[in-house]
C-alpha cells in the first residue's frame, strides 16, 4: 500500500513542480470588450491647463478620475475612437479637487471624471450631450 502511494507522488511531482506556487506567471489578459459593448459615460471632461502663479501652465484633472495600482496612478482615457484606455500617469499635488499632472496626458485630453472599475481597456464610451455642450462652449 505504502508502494502504491509513494508511485503516485513520484507520478504528480513534475505536475506539481510545474504548477508552481504561480507567482511567475503572468496575469491573465482582461478579455476583450465585446464589438458591440458601448456604454454611454457622462462624467467625460478634458484635461485642463491653468495657469500657475510663476506663469508656467499646469495640467490638471478631477482627483477623483485618478485610480491607483499599487504605486502608480492612472487615468481612463477616451482616444479619438471612441475607446478607453488606460494612461498611466505622473502626479504632483491637489488644487481643489483636482490633481496636477505632471506627465502622462495633454491638454484637451478627454479623461472619465470619476473612476469606475467596470470600465476597462477598448470598451467603447459615447459622451452625454451635457458634457459635449459645456466643452464647446469653453
Amino acid at each position: 500500500m505504502a508502494l502504491k502511494k509513494i508511485n503516485m507522488l513520484l507520478a504528480l511531482l513534475p505536475l506539481l513542480l510545474a504548477a508552481g506556487c504561480g507567482a511567475d506567471r503572468e496575469a491573465p489578459a482582461p478579455a476583450a470588450p465585446a464589438a458591440a459593448e458601448t456604454l454611454d459615460v457622462g462624467g467625460l471632461v478634458p484635461v485642463r491647463a491653468v495657469q500657475a502663479e510663476e506663469g508656467a501652465s499646469l495640467l490638471v484633472v478631477p482627483a477623483a478620475a485618478v485610480f491607483h495600482e499599487g504605486a502608480m496612478a492612472g487615468v481612463l482615457v477616451v482616444g479619438e475612437d471612441g475607446r478607453i484606455a488606460v494612461r498611466w500617469i505622473s502626479t504632483g499635488h491637489a488644487i481643489g479637487a483636482g490633481l496636477i499632472v505632471l506627465a502622462g496626458l495633454d491638454a484637451g485630453e478627454l479623461v472619465v471624471g470619476s473612476y469606475d472599475p467596470a470600465l476597462r481597456n477598448g470598451i467603447k464610451v459615447t459622451k452625454s450631450q451635457a458634457v459635449t455642450e459645456e466643452v464647446q462652449s469653453k
